[in-house]
């Protein structure tokens, strides 16, 4: 079942999201990280919501923004890498390449340079940093 309900970015527009995802929209909206998490994958597979990027990006932004980094189920470094990207689809270079290097600098903080290099490669990140500099 669908429900019409206010974006969260642009107030004036309204957007039909799957009522099943409700609570974890108000959850999101109350600072939960799960369900921050949770909703903006759903804006970025748009299965219970349109398909949203910008919407995406700001729950991310507010997840990724938080002072308190304690809770590593959220693997911060992914995460500051899913907002690199996003910043980078926008074609804002710079801003990707801060994101990026927050999630090298995160994962060379948190691990063993070994496991950092791991997770480094699997989000490309060498490669990332790289491109967002020569724009």
């Amino acid at each position: 079942m669908l429900v019409k309900i206010v974006n969260l970015t642009d107030t004036k527009k309204f957007m039909l999201m799957d009522i099943s995802i409700l609570d974890t929209l108000n959850k999101a909206l109350a600072g939960d990280k799960k369900a921050l998490l949770d909703m903006s994958v759903h804006y970025l597979d748009g299965k219970k919501t349109p398909k949203n990027a910008i919407e995406a990006k700001e729950l991310l932004l507010k997840l990724v923004d938080t002072e308190d980094k304690d809770i590593y189920e959220f693997e911060y470094g992914g995460l500051y890498a899913a907002v690199g990207d996003l910043f980078y689809e926008e074609r804002n270079y710079g801003l990707a390449h801060q994101y990026y290097q927050k999630a090298k600098d995160f994962l060379f903080d948190t691990y063993s340079d070994d496991y950092a290099e791991k997770i480094m490669a699997e989000l490309n990140l060498e490669h990332s940093l790289s491109i967002t500099t020569e724009q």
